[in-house]
């Protein structure tokens, strides 16, 4: 359940983190995810593709949690200060395409012509120009293509993302509320940061990885409780955490590890699941941050996390579709893979028939263990 993790005593605070090997272990484990089970909201199609380039504020909260639940040579070792303007997103992008094309990686840029012209023109970049014009704004950039040079596979950050990512960070760990769970204290308890956890559901691996979670014990070590929580950050004032919820569907996150957890405490901690607390959010914000949050999940969204809201109908019209909980997204893992990944379950089961609805579409269904035909909305 829990891998090999180093330690240090801070006076009454024991303070584990888990080493990086043992994190790259748990990315490359190939254990289901909650993730991976929310690429099932958008269709077995985006479940299939390969993963998105990282944008730009997913790599910011990425660089939080390294600064906050890691070491300063992780950081160090997964990401490079740049000490030149950035680019655009989509130059950036090219310039990327054009080192890991190139043959000879220590190339200056001015001597990869070939590989250029092949990345603009596979990245339609300006069709209307000229080709030579086009190339010329690549190498325009030449400067910034010998910091990708030194970055060696790192994630690019410019000093205008690390000045975001130094004040988010001071924010959380000098904040009244948050500092607690980032610097010294005399309380009994224990903070283990970036835990990973691995369970099993009806037959599948699962996994997790959790930010925070802290124990609170007593004088003579006896477990008081345990809460798990998740660092989040946005481009928005953090009150506005919700609309992010309900948009990213972190209430799958905050129930699918708290689901993990709960399987897990007696082997982790060698206690009931009666001392698990509530989920919870630690949330910044990095367009105007000094005004951190913490966000205690109720039993109410734990539980839509977990089976999510039945259709809503009002005077016989649809107002809100079916919300899916972990639960019936893991459902559907299963069928997918038993059915081996090939077509949407509404077209694999409809046979290509449906009805058509001003509201949804639905379809007529009789599985082998019914005879009796059922509808089924989409």
């Amino acid at each position: 359940v829990l891998r090999t993790m180093f330690y240090f005593f801070i006076t009454r605070t024991m303070i584990y983190k888990t080493d990086k090997s043992e994190i790259a272990k748990y990315r490359e484990d190939e254990s289901l995810s909650q993730s991976d089970l929310k690429k099932l909201l958008g269709g077995l199609e985006n479940f299939l593709k390969e993963e998105d380039k990282q944008t730009l504020p997913m790599i910011i909260g990425s660089a939080v949690d390294t600064l906050l639940t890691g070491t300063p040579e992780e950081f160090e070792d997964e990401f490079h200060v740049i000490s030149v303007p950035k680019p655009s997103e989509l130059m950036e992008s090219m310039l990327l395409s054009v080192y890991e094309g190139s043959g000879n990686k220590e190339a200056a840029l001015q001597d990869l012509l070939p590989v250029i012209e092949e990345v603009v023109v596979s990245y339609n970049y300006q069709s209307n120009w000229k080709l030579d014009t086009r190339i010329g704004k690549v190498l325009e950039n030449f400067i910034y293509y010998e910091e990708i040079k030194q970055c060696a596979g790192k994630t690019v950050l410019s000093p205008s993302d690390m000045e975001v990512i130094n004040n988010v960070v001071d924010s959380l760990r000098t904040n009244s509320l948050t500092k607690n769970l980032f610097l010294e204290t005399d309380r009994y308890h224990d903070i283990y940061y970036q835990l990973p956890l691995f369970w099993e559901l009806d037959g599948i691996k699962c996994k997790g990885l959790l930010d925070i979670v802290v124990v609170e014990k007593d004088f003579d070590g006896n477990v008081i409780s345990v809460t798990p929580y998740d660092l989040k950050t946005l481009s928005d004032k953090t009150i506005n955490f919700g609309t992010s919820v309900k948009m990213r569907r972190y209430d799958i996150q905050a129930a699918w590890y708290s689901f993990g957890l709960r399987k897990c405490l007696a082997t982790f901690l060698n206690c009931d699941t009666s001392k698990l607390k509530n989920f919870r959010f630690v949330v910044e914000s990095t367009t105007s941050p000094r005004e951190p949050l913490i966000y205690v999940c109720s039993d109410d969204i734990l539980n839509i996390g977990t089976v999510g809201l039945p259709e809503l109908v009002v005077n016989g019209r649809l107002v809100r579709n079916r919300i899916f909980g972990f639960m019936d997204l893991f459902l559907l893992y299963k069928y997918y893979q038993e059915q081996g990944f090939q077509r949407e379950r509404a077209i694999e089961e409809s046979n290509g028939l449906l009805t058509l609805d001003w509201d949804y579409s639905s379809y007529q269904y009789k599985s082998a263990e019914n005879e009796n035909p059922v509808w089924k909305k989409i």
